[in-house]
Parts: structure tokens; C-alpha cells; sequence
């Protein structure tokens, strides 16, 4: 609740149901399923989820691929090793995406996908319809949360980057329930702790 401003009372996160250790088992134990054709690519970016939860960042990964192989992976580093707002994993993996292509003025942006383990949130589906990569493609949407809500958070942007979002394709995972909910409980072990950072700052 928003008065003058001011939040007058904290949102609150729901908690995850499982260890860092159990979801890290469970992910490393994963066999992706051939049935689901993004479960590979999803648990690369489930995978980053876990890894940045267990070093005490907000449990978001994901991975960019082209031509079917994946070329890289990261993950939030948000708070760890010290506080840098920006680095939201969409952001770290686009940073280091254009940075390979800096040599090129207009790269072909369409070839490259972007998994990510949670959909983005409002600033990271900014910083993604910017760098013009041709699909966004996220495991969980993490409906009625505090962090995103009901809306979409394309839905959320000005009529002018929605309208620049129509040159990529924005879509759930085709992917195994298990990343799904493996995905949400990485973001749940490290979201609350992490939004009462953020508050006290």
C-alpha cells in the first residue's frame, strides 16, 4: 500500500519450502526431458538460480543460446560480493552478450535466445527489448508476488517499448513442471532476505 509516496506497510514474500542444499540435489540430479523442448536451456538457467541463491544473491539465472548450443551463462549478482543494483542476471548475461558483439555495428540479434529462470522483471525486459535479442524465454512466472504481481511485465512498460517488443518473441518455457517449481524456489530461499536489503538501504 502506497500512501504519499510512501510504502506504508512491507510487501510480503512467500518462503521457500526446501533447503538450498535439497533444491541444489535436486538440480544436479535433473535429466532434462527430451518431451519438453526448452528443458535443457531451462535447467542451464534453473542452475544459475540455485548457484546465486546459495552465494546469498536473488535466485535468477539464465543462459543465452544460438544455433542450438548455449554460450553463456550467469547469474544475479545483486548483492554479492558487494551491493551493485543493476546486476540482475538478465543484465549480467547482456552485458557480456554485447560485449563479445562490440566489434560488430549491427549484429544479427534475431539468432540469439535468452532463457531466463524467472520472468524479468520490468527494468530487465527494458534492458532485454533494448538489446534487440530475438527471443525471451523464461521458466516461472511468479504470478501474484509482490516482485511481479498479476501483470505481465511487458504489460507494464509504455505504449513505446511494447511497441518495440513486437520485434521478439516473449514466451513461457516448454519445460518440465520440476524446473518450474525449482526455479520458483530458488527466487522464494533469497527473495525476502533480499527485499529487506534493499528496504533498510
Amino acid at each position: 500500500m502506497f500512501t504519499r509516496g510512501r510504502i506504508t506497510e512491507p510487501m510480503k514474500f512467500s518462503f521457500s519450502t526446501v533447503s538450498i542444499n535439497e533444491l541444489e540435489r535436486q538440480i544436479k540430479s535433473f535429466d532434462p526431458d527430451a518431451s519438453f523442448r526448452h528443458d535443457a536451456y531451462s535447467a542451464i538457467a534453473v542452475a544459475e538460480a540455485v548457484r546465486a541463491a546459495k552465494e546469498g544473491n536473488i535466485g535468477v539465472g539464465g543462459c543465452v543460446v544460438t544455433a542450438g548450443e548455449p554460450i553463456i551463462r550467469d547469474r544475479n549478482r545483486q548483492l554479492v560480493p558487494h551491493f551493485r543494483g543493476d546486476l540482475h542476471a538478465e543484465m549480467v548475461i547482456v552485458n557480456q552478450l554485447e560485449d563479445r558483439l562490440r566489434h560488430e555495428s549491427s549484429p544479427d540479434m534475431r539468432i540469439y535466445t535468452f532463457f531466463s529462470s524467472q520472468e524479468p522483471c520490468p527494468m530487465c525486459m527494458l534492458r532485454l527489448i533494448t538489446s534487440g535479442v530475438g527471443k525471451i524465454c523464461y521458466v516461472y512466472r511468479d504470478v501474484g508476488s509482490p516482485d511481479q504481481g498479476d501483470v505481465k511485465s511487458i504489460d507494464r512498460l509504455p505504449p513505446v517499448w511494447r511497441e518495440l517488443a513486437q520485434r521478439q518473441e516473449i514466451f513461457e518455457a516448454e519445460c518440465s513442471p520440476e524446473l518450474k517449481e525449482m526455479a520458483r524456489q530458488a527466487f522464494l530461499l533469497s527473495a525476502p532476505e533480499a527485499a529487506e536489503k534493499i528496504r533498510n538501504r
